[in-house]
C-alpha cells in the first residue's frame, strides 16, 4: 500500500478538498441498519502465510493466494524492496486448514516478477482469476508498476500444485500500458472488465514528491478480454475520466443491489486528495458503462482497502455493506467519542453502509470493535455454507440461526502497537503482516446503539435550477460562512471553474453562468474549509 500521495499538476485547486464537519451531538438511534452485533475469534494456523496486499481466489475448498508482501506497512522512505515481496503461491485447504507452499519456478522471469507484485488489481469469475498491474521491485532493481494482465485457470493450476507439476499451462497473460495500474479495483459486470481508479507509480517510494513518478488514472476503464489461438487479447470499450470520483487508490469497490434489484458497483471513500493528505469521502455508483455520483452522502469510516462483506435483505429491500478495520480519517476514540485524524490512521472500527428502500444511503458505526488494528489490505473469506445472491453479497434472510458464522478476515497488515498513526510516532517498523485469522460471527437482531452519521449541517438551495444566465445560491445555516471554495465540474468529469470567496454576505451568493456551455454540471461547495456540499446544476439557453 502507498501511504502518502503527491500529485504532480500545477493547478492547486484542481478539484474539491473533500473534508467534512462531523457533529457527534447529532447522532441518533436508528433501527433500519443491519440489526445485530459481531463476535470475533482470533486463531493462528500452522504454516500460515503472513502476507498482505496480495491477490486471491477461492475454488472448491481451496483459497489460492499469491503476490503481496511479507513485511508490515512501509516507512517514509522505503518499504517495497524485492527481498520482502511474496514469490510463493499458497493453497489454503479450508477443510483441514492445511497450507501448501509452491514455488512457481517454471514460469518465465516476466511472470515471476509480476506475480510477486503488491496491490495488484484482481477479480474472480467462476474458475478463473484475473490479475493486472501491481507495484514492486524487479530482480534487476527497478521499481515499477507492471503492465501485465494475467488469466489463471484455477482448476488446472490447483490440480498441478497438488500433484507438484508445472503450472505454466494454467497462466495466460497480455502486456499493455493499459494494465499498468496499482491500487485500483477490478470487477466484472455484464461480461466486461471494469478497472476503477488506481495509479501508475514508477521509481523507488519516497516521501519526496520531486523524486517519484506517480500518476493517478483518474479514470474508469472498461474493456473485454478474449483468447485467440491460445493468446490473450483485449478490446478497450470505454474510458471515463472524473478527477473527483476516480482519483483514488488502495480503496474499496463492491457490488450492491439497487432498489430495483439491479447490480451496481459502488465506489467508496478513498485516498488521497490533490496536494493534501486527506481522504476522499464522496461516493458513486457504476452501471451500464457509466456512473452516477451520490449526492449528500459521504463515506467516513473506511478510507483504505479493508476486509468487507455485503448482505441483502430482500424482505426489507435493503442492502448492507460492512467494513472491518483498516484505516480511516474518522474513528471512535478511547472515551467513546468520534474523533478525526487527517492523516488516516489505523482503526478497529466496524461500520456499515445501508442502502434504504428509498434509495438513500446512510453510514453506521457499531459499538463493538476488532480485537486489534486489523483489516488493512486484508480480505474476507465468506463461509461457503452461506447462500450468496451475487459474488460477495450474502442473502441476509437465509441467516436463520441466532448466531451465524459469516466467514473470516485473513491476511493484511497488523499493527500491534498502541499508536494509531505509526508514521507520526516513527513506528512503522512495528507493524507486520497479519499472522492470525479472525473468525467472524453475527448475532442477529440484537439491540445495539449503532450511530447514524449525519452528513450535513447546511441546507443549500440553488435558484433557479435549471438556470440561464445566473443563479442564487442560498445557504440555510446558523453558522457564519467565513470562506467558500466552489468548483464546477462538467459531465466529462473535468473541473471547468474554481472560485474562492472570503465571506458570503447574508449567506447568499450570485453565480454567473454566462460562460458555461448548456449542460449538466456538478457544484462542489467547500464551506469554511470543513464541510463539502455537492449539488447538481443544469444550464440552459
Amino acid at each position: 500500500m502507498f501511504r502518502l500521495s503527491f500529485y504532480h499538476r500545477n493547478n492547486y485547486f484542481k478539484i474539491l478538498f473533500l473534508c467534512t464537519l462531523f457533529f457527534q451531538s447529532n447522532c441518533i438511534q436508528l433501527y433500519s441498519q443491519l440489526p445485530g452485533r459481531f463476535l470475533f475469534d482470533t486463531i493462528k494456523l500452522k504454516n500460515w502465510p503472513a502476507i498482505h496486499s496480495f491477490s486471491f481466489a477461492e475454488f472448491n475448498h481451496y483459497v489460492f493466494m499469491f503476490g503481496g508482501r511479507t513485511d508490515g506497512i512501509h516507512g517514509k522512505e522505503s518499504g517495497f524492496e524485492n527481498k520482502n515481496s511474496n514469490s510463493i503461491i499458497y493453497l489454503w485447504n479450508t477443510q483441514n486448514d492445511s497450507i501448501i507452499s509452491y514455488k512457481p519456478d517454471s514460469l518465465n522471469d516476466e511472470l515471476l516478477e509480476f506475480i510477486s507484485a503488491s496491490n495488484a488489481c484482481f477479480t474472480q469469475d467462476d474458475h478463473y482469476l484475473y490479475v493486472l498491474g501491481g507495484y514492486g521491485q524487479s530482480k534487476s532493481g527497478v521499481y515499477k508498476t507492471y503492465p501485465v494482465f494475467l488469466k489463471v485457470n484455477l482448476q488446472e493450476c490447483i490440480s498441478a500444485i497438488l500433484q507438484n507439476r508445472n503450472v505454466a499451462n494454467a497462466f495466460k497473460y497480455k502486456v499493455s500500458d493499459l494494465f499498468a495500474v496499482t491500487g485500483g479495483q477490478l470487477k466484472i459486470m455484464d461480461s466486461l472488465f471494469y478497472l476503477v481508479g488506481g495509479q501508475k507509480f514508477d521509481g523507488k517510494y519516497s516521501s519526496d514528491d520531486h523524486t517519484i513518478n506517480q500518476k493517478y488514472t483518474d479514470a474508469l476503464r472498461i474493456f473485454s478480454i478474449f483468447e485467440s489461438q491460445d493468446t490473450l487479447s483485449y478490446t478497450s470499450i470505454k474510458e471515463i475520466t472524473n478527477d473527483a470520483i476516480f482519483h483514488r487508490r488502495d480503496y474499496n469497490v463492491n457490488p450492491i443491489i439497487s432498489t430495483t434489484g439491479e447490480i451496481k458497483l459502488m465506489v467508496f471513500g478513498g485516498v488521497f486528495q490533490y496536494n493534501i493528505n486527506r481522504a476522499f469521502l464522496n461516493t458513486a455508483l457504476i452501471q451500464n458503462q457509466d456512473y452516477e455520483e451520490l449526492f449528500d452522502f459521504e463515506h467516513k469510516f473506511a478510507s483504505y482497502n479493508c476486509a468487507r462483506i455485503g448482505l441483502y435483505d430482500s424482505l426489507k429491500n435493503e442492502m448492507y455493506q460492512v467494513f472491518f478495520g483498516g484505516m480511516a480519517e474518522f474513528y471512535r476514540d478511547s472515551v467513546n467519542a468520534i474523533s478525526r485524524d487527517n492523516y488516516v490512521p489505523f482503526v478497529k472500527s466496524i461500520s456499515s453502509i445501508t442502502r434504504h428502500t428509498n434509495g438513500k444511503f446512510e453510514e453506521h458505526l457499531y459499538p463493538e470493535e476488532l480485537p486489534g488494528y486489523f483489516g488493512t489490505n486484508a480480505e474476507f473469506l465468506i463461509n461457503p455454507e452461506l447462500k450468496r445472491i451475487y459474488q460477495d453479497i450474502v442473502d441476509y434472510n437465509s441467516l436463520k440461526k441466532d448466531t451465524s458464522y459469516l466467514g473470516c478476515i485473513f491476511g493484511g497488515i497488523y499493527n500491534p502497537s498502541a499508536y494509531r498513526n505509526v508514521w507520526q510516532q516513527d513506528s512503522a517498523h512495528l507493524t507486520r503482516s497479519n499472522p492470525y485469522v479472525l473468525k467472524v460471527s453475527f448475532v442477529k437482531n440484537q439491540t445495539t446503539d449503532n450511530r447514524q452519521l449525519q452528513n450535513s449541517n447546511y441546507d443549500v438551495i440553488i435558484i433557479p435550477n435549471p438556470a440561464k444566465n445566473q443563479v442564487v445560491i442560498k445557504f440555510k445555516t446558523e453558522l457564519v460562512l467565513t470562506s467558500l471554495k466552489l468548483s464546477i465540474q462538467n459531465t466529462q468529469g473535468y473541473t471547468v471553474k474554481n472560485l474562492s470567496y472570503a465571506d458570503v454576505l447574508n449567506n447568499e451568493l450570485i453565480l454567473s453562468t454566462d460562460d458555461l456551455v448548456p449542460q449538466k454540471y456538478i457544484l462542489n461547495l467547500l464551506i469554511n474549509e470543513e464541510q463539502l456540499i455537492t449539488k447538481q446544476l443544469i444550464v440552459l439557453r
